[in-house]
């Protein structure tokens, strides 16, 4: 039996006596971290059932080598035997009650702590999962939203250098990405833009402004200009380093189009109203010229049978002063027989019943009483 084997005990008991001890060293060296959790009873416990599991295989210990030397071996293994016989299922008892009522302390206190990280960690991976999944749909939007705007992208570095642009670019300018990658604004030859603007804009970038509505002019794949209107925000990090520019374009070659081809009919509606202005401008003279003729009697009047004009030719036939005649309705300088004719075809001119213009022979009525024709 193992019993029967001096040294194969000794190696049991000093592998027990080191494995308590060592444990006893890690409670020590974590003694801070088990004030904190309170774990400061359960461990006593424990600490308490090792130390009798040390002692009493310590005793073993030097039982096998020591009492040897004192007496002889034979006496040694008798009271080794005798020592296992009636002590060590005690002090092994005891030792157990007091390891498993910490550990039961132990458990109990870590148990619940443990319960809720787990729950937390649990919480905390799956808001990561939701956060992960919400950044992969937002990514995915962005591209399509990109992908089917008449929008790009681009980036600049710190050192104003093009770091990106998005694929839209090349569809819609028909040029080459990789021709700009790594290049200035300043380095690119961009026609067509007022110096002004040009030197505004680059004063705007060395000064790590934010700019909007720079216009450019581009070509489509197809040789026509493109229209391209370029916005930039200046980044910076937290402690205000500057980082670089993130911008996008937009194509407004269709709204230039707009703009120039409505501006092409305002311009084209100016001219047809200068010429009817013009052509007005003659009519009215050459009606003025016809009404101030000194031996046609002229006028003009209202459909409430007032008048409107009248010239000197008229006055003098009549023999009234203008401000007597414009006082005078024509009903009343028209001579009595010829008053329901004159009056029947006016009507049927006002209303447009058939006639929207008469002539007629009629006589009028002179201030002095005379009839005129």
């Amino acid at each position: 039996m193992i019993w029967d084997t001096p040294g194969m005990m000794g190696l049991i008991d000093a592998s027990i006596v080191l494995a308590a001890l060592a444990v006893m060293v890690v409670f020590y060296n974590h003694r801070r971290a088990i004030r904190s959790l309170h774990l400061n009873i359960a461990v006593a416990w424990i600490v308490l059932g090792l130390s009798v599991m040390a002692v009493f295989y310590f005793g073993d210990l030097a039982i096998i080598f020591v009492l040897p030397v004192l007496t002889s071996p034979e006496t040694a293994m008798k009271v080794m035997t005798e020592q296992n016989l009636h002590w060590s299922w005690l002090a092994s008892l005891i030792a157990v009650a007091c390891i498993a009522f910490g550990l039961f302390g132990l458990l109990g206190r870590l148990l619940p702590r443990i319960s809720v990280t787990m729950t937390r960690l649990q919480d905390e991976l799956e808001a990561r999962r939701r956060a992960e999944a919400a950044l992969r749909e937002s990514e995915q939007r962005f591209r399509d939203i990109t992908e089917a705007s008449s929008d790009w992208f681009w980036e600049m570095d710190e050192n104003l250098r093009f770091s990106y642009f998005s694929e839209s670019y090349r569809d819609i300018t028909g040029s080459l990405m990789e021709a700009l990658l790594g290049t200035t604004r300043e380095e690119r030859d961009i026609p067509g833009v007022d110096p002004d603007i040009w030197e505004a804009h680059l004063a705007d970038l060395a000064a790590h402004r934010s700019f909007r509505d720079f216009h450019i002019t581009r070509n489509h794949a197809d040789g026509s200009p493109a229209y391209l209107s370029i916005n930039g925000k200046a980044i910076f990090d937290d402690a205000g380093n500057f980082l670089g520019y993130r911008g996008a374009g937009t194509d407004i070659t269709a709204r230039v189009r707009a703009e120039e081809a409505l501006q092409k009919t305002h311009d084209d509606l100016e001219m047809r109203v200068e010429e009817r202005t013009a052509a007005l401008r003659q009519s009215q003279e050459r009606l003025r010229r016809y009404f101030e003729q000194p031996l046609v009697g002229s006028a003009i009047y209202a459909p409430d049978k007032k008048w409107i004009a009248v010239n000197d030719a008229l006055c003098d036939f009549l023999g009234y002063s203008r401000e007597e005649l414009m006082e005078t309705p024509w009903p009343e300088i028209t001579h009595p027989d010829d008053l329901e004719e004159n009056l029947r075809l006016f009507e049927a001119a006002l209303s447009g019943t058939g006639v929207d213009a008469y002539s007629m022979d009629k006589r009028f009525i002179r201030k002095d009483g005379g009839v005129i024709h």
